[in-house]
């Protein structure tokens, strides 16, 4: 079973897995963490270097995300030409690693959609968060928030929603989600 984990920038994705990686048999693959690898592949790192200059280099020679960020936050077409670069490597990255996978596995990422990886799982579940929320408990994730779809689009993806209270009642709700996809799993 193929579970994609996604919701906007700041829900709770990367909590969600915090509180189940207790649970046995849950393979994970983070986005996130996978496109920061991707940065440094070579062939990605030149264009990216190519494209917006080496001032997206740190002292080291390595991709500087803030400096990046810097460049292509509010500017939509340079954000799209990252996109471009970055997401056709990502995705080949992520269905490797599906390809590898057995029992339930995640894919953890925000922007599955753009990816074109939401049809490759079984289940979608979205995190649903208020704008306030993620404001006060992450305002630079509310900044990148308000460049994704919209919290309806979410929602309107969602096989399941789990809606994040911050509280134990999240936590809950969660481990149980994925306790009974295990259970299910493990069944069959």
């Amino acid at each position: 079973m193929l579970i994609g984990l996604t919701g906007r920038a700041g829900s709770g994705k990367s909590h969600v897995r915090k509180i189940v990686s207790h649970l046995d048999g849950l393979n994970w693959c983070d986005c996130d963490v996978l496109g920061h690898t991707i940065l440094e592949k070579s062939s990605i790192k030149y264009a990216l270097i190519n494209t917006f200059g080496e001032s997206i280099l740190d002292v080291r020679s390595r991709i500087n995300r803030r400096a990046l960020g810097n460049i292509v936050f509010n500017q939509e077409v340079k954000r799209k030409r990252l996109n471009s670069i970055v997401h056709p490597e990502l995705k080949k990255e992520v269905q490797i690693w599906v390809s590898k996978q057995k029992g339930v596995s995640v894919i953890e990422g925000a922007l599955l959609e753009e990816l074109d990886l939401m049809s490759l799982c079984d289940v979608i579940l979205v995190i649903d968060t208020e704008d306030m929320s993620i404001m006060k408990n992450s305002p630079k994730q509310y900044k990148i928030s308000k460049l994704q779809k919209s919290r309806e689009w979410y929602q309107g993806i969602a096989n399941h929603v789990i809606k994040n209270s911050y509280d134990q009642d999240f936590d809950l709700a969660c481990i149980a989600f994925f306790k009974k996809r295990l259970l299910i799993t493990k069944n069959t």
